[in-house]
C-alpha cells in the first residue's frame, strides 16, 4: 500500500510518511468512491477494504486547513470528484464530519456524511460503543461491502 500526502513545506504531493500531512491518502483503491474518515487507523482500514480513503492529521481539522486540503485534492487528484465521510461515534466525530462537509460544499465538492452508528446497527443489529469507528466495524466484519451498505442506508434513510 502506498501512502500519499501533501507536504506543506515542499508544496507538493509525496509518497511515504514524512512531512505535514494534509491530507493523508493511504492508497488509491479499486472501488472508486473516496471515503473520508477521522484518523489514520480508519483510513488504512478502509483502504485495505479496497476503497480510496483519506483523512487529515490532528492539526488540520481547522476550517481553513480543511478547505486548503480539499482544494488541493480537487486540483491535483483527477479522480477526486466528491466523497463520503464516515463519522466516529462521538462528539468529536460529529464535529469533524460537519466541518469537512461544510468546507467541501464551499468548494462545490459533492460530499455526504454517514454516522458509524447507522452502519453498525444495519450490519450488527446493535448500537455501537462510544468512540467506535469504521476501523472497528471492518475488524468485526472484514468482508463488508461498504459501498452497498452506504447505498442501502441512503435509500432507506433519505441521507
Amino acid at each position: 500500500m502506498c501512502n500519499y500526502y501533501y507536504d506543506l513545506r515542499q508544496k507538493k504531493w509525496c509518497s511515504g510518511n514524512d512531512g505535514a500531512v494534509i491530507p493523508y491518502i493511504p492508497s488509491v483503491g479499486s472501488k472508486g468512491t473516496f471515503i473520508g474518515v477521522e484518523g489514520e487507523k480508519c483510513a488504512v482500514s478502509v483502504a485495505r477494504a479496497g476503497y480510496t480513503s483519506f483523512t487529515f492529521n490532528s492539526f488540520s481539522w481547522q476550517p481553513d486547513l480543511l478547505y486548503q486540503g480539499l482544494s488541493l485534492m480537487q486540483q491535483k487528484v483527477p479522480i477526486f470528484t466528491g466523497f463520503i465521510f464516515i463519522e466516529d461515534n462521538d462528539k468529536t466525530g460529529y464535529e469533524k464530519a460537519r466541518k469537512i462537509v461544510k468546507q467541501a460544499w464551499k468548494l462545490k465538492i459533492p460530499a455526504e456524511k454517514y454516522k458509524i452508528a447507522d452502519l453498525w446497527v444495519k450490519v450488527l443489529g446493535e448500537y455501537p460503543p462510544e468512540h467506535a469507528d469504521i476501523a472497528d466495524l471492518l475488524k468485526l466484519k472484514p468482508d463488508l461491502d461498504l459501498a452497498n451498505l452506504l447505498w442501502t442506508l441512503k435509500k432507506d434513510n433519505s441521507y
